[in-house]
């Protein structure tokens, strides 16, 4: 008997030690979750026997060892997943597997149950441009966050980190000032961590207005209108990048930049606890007055802003005016560098003719001159910029570019040209008996031998001429028309406030055509009144003699 009871005794314990995986885990069915990076106890429930922790080994996701397994009941399980345990992909689920130790043979769950538990926020809320975020199911420390803030601002979003008092539980993010401030509006903010597990987004309400502080020029007070100057705005939540429109100049994508400010005595904040505030400033390049308003403008993509601002330039002045065929060349300085902020016109009895500029470059405007010149009266020529209007004056000069042919036996004859409707006309021809002279104009005088009549429409005087006396065409040398404006000129080089200083009578600007026999025509000076005209009629009474 003896014998016999010793002999079942050792079945028993063989019978024991060699129990297999169906008789301990019969199955697993579903697992406890914990925050990632944060350890602690799990439950893993199916259908278990009672066991001892040195008999079996769980293994989470492959790799990952739930230490000290215990046998709760037929149900439950539990084991102890260690805090720095990093299964990845770290959103995956990941497969539970049982191991009994003696005999190697493993159960697994059927699908893959673990799961990291996901982070939840409760009830986020904003107070004084701070985002007070609380947490559950966070494992990782606040510099692990970051919080990305879309305020309708195209092409950008905020992204902003956790402010130092931030803890696992408890996150609080500063708005930054270049927030887009608009009044009452819905901003959507979106958490995420840096391991790509967390990605949350809520909606709050936010209320804050855009600020801007005066504007500080840099000396000194009167700069040129040429040349670039720096122009710095500053305020608060203007937004990340704006776009600035200052006359014609327009700069896109200008970056705002946030920095701290030390608070003067004098200044006053809302937060007497703070020794620094924070503004946000952006700057861009002006030159001259590209504006015609003393202010420019600047949009975020949600709103538009005209901030005013007050710049002394140094006063614009026109230097020379002189005349190129149908052009007035004007020399000037100061006048900025956009041909738009300018304006030239003609002064005609106080009516104002416009004149469209051509051209403008280094400080010389080059402008179309009306083809019709009341040259009874002064041409006087505005220059109007943004901040004055200054005026000078200019003897146009009458041009010919064709006639008809010239009748011999009296009768008329055309001229075609500009500027010319109340010009002098003389007809000077020479052949072996001399050099004559016949004058003409538009208006009957007692010392004038013939008139003119203008067509205004078609650009051309149409005059008439007596019968040539002692004119033979066969000795014909060569004949000439001229034409002359006689008026009063006004011109003052230093004239920057707009008053005429100073008067004189130009005697003449001629502009002559030579008609050849086959009514080819070309240009030059009128020799009546020029050394060369004198220096060939010596040589044509020498020939002659």
């Amino acid at each position: 008997m003896k014998y016999k009871l010793i002999i079942l005794i050792i079945i028993y314990i063989l019978n024991f030690n060699n129990v297999n995986c169906e008789q301990i885990i019969k199955s697993i069915d579903s697992i406890s979750s914990l925050p990632y990076n944060q350890g602690g106890t799990i439950f893993i429930y199916g259908s278990f026997s009672s066991f001892t922790s040195n008999q079996i080994k769980v293994i989470i996701g492959g790799e990952t060892i739930c230490i000290v397994p215990r046998f709760i009941n037929e149900t439950t399980i539990n084991c102890i997943f260690p805090n720095q345990a990093k299964l990845t992909p770290i959103n995956e689920s990941f497969n539970v597997e049982i191991k009994i130790i003696k005999t190697g043979e493993t159960i697994k769950s059927k699908t893959p149950i673990f799961q990291f538990s996901k982070v939840l926020i409760n009830d986020p809320w904003i107070f004084e441009d701070v985002i007070f975020i609380s947490l559950e199911n966070n494992g990782l420390p606040p510099n692990n966050y970051y919080l990305l803030i879309d305020d309708g601002c195209p092409n950008y979003i905020h992204n902003v980190l956790p402010r130092d008092d931030s803890s696992i539980y408890n996150l609080n993010f500063e708005i930054p000032s270049t927030v887009i401030g608009n009044g009452n509006q819905s901003l959507q903010f979106q958490l995420l961590d840096n391991i790509g597990f967390t990605n949350l987004t809520l909606n709050l309400e936010y209320s804050t207005n855009f600020t801007i502080l005066p504007i500080q020029l840099p000396s000194p007070s009167i700069i040129s209108s040429t040349k670039s100057i720096p122009i710095t705005v500053c305020g608060s939540h203007f937004g990340a990048f704006v776009n600035v429109t200052y006359g014609s100049l327009i700069i896109n994508n200008i970056k705002v930049n946030q920095i701290e400010k030390q608070q003067n005595e004098n200044e006053q904040i809302e937060n007497e606890n703070d020794n620094n505030f924070k503004i946000t400033c952006f700057s861009f390049n002006g030159i001259g007055f590209l504006s015609r308003e003393s202010n420019f403008k600047f949009t975020n993509g949600k709103f538009e802003i005209k901030v005013p601002f007050n710049i002394t330039f140094f006063q614009p002045t026109i230097k020379k005016l002189t005349q190129s065929l149908k052009y007035l060349i004007m020399e000037t300085s100061e006048t900025g560098i956009d041909s738009s902020m300018l304006k030239v016109s003609l002064n005609i009895s106080n009516n104002h003719i416009p004149m469209k500029i051509t051209k403008f470059e280094d400080q010389i405007i080059e402008a179309r001159i009306p083809d019709v010149l009341d040259i009874d009266f002064n041409s006087i020529f505005l220059l109007s910029t943004p901040t004055t209007t200054i005026n000078s004056s200019l003897l146009i000069q009458p041009i010919i570019d064709n006639t008809s042919e010239l009748p011999i036996n009296g009768g008329e004859i055309t001229i075609y040209g500009s500027f010319i409707n109340n010009a002098l006309f003389k007809l000077s021809f020479s052949n072996s008996s001399g050099i004559n002279v016949i004058e003409f104009s538009n208006g009957v005088t007692d010392n004038k031998q013939s008139t003119c009549i203008f067509n205004e429409i078609e650009q051309f005087s149409i005059c008439k001429l007596p019968i040539l006396k002692d004119f033979n065409i066969t000795n014909l040398i060569q004949y000439s028309i001229s034409a002359t404006n006689y008026i009063f000129n006004i011109f003052d080089n230093d004239n920057s406030s707009g008053n005429s200083s100073s008067s004189g009578l130009e005697n003449s600007n001629e502009n002559n055509i030579i008609l050849s026999a086959n009514n080819q025509v070309s240009f030059y000076f009128n020799l009546k009144t020029n050394l060369i005209f004198i220096l060939f009629s010596i040589i044509i009474k020498i020939i002659i003699l």
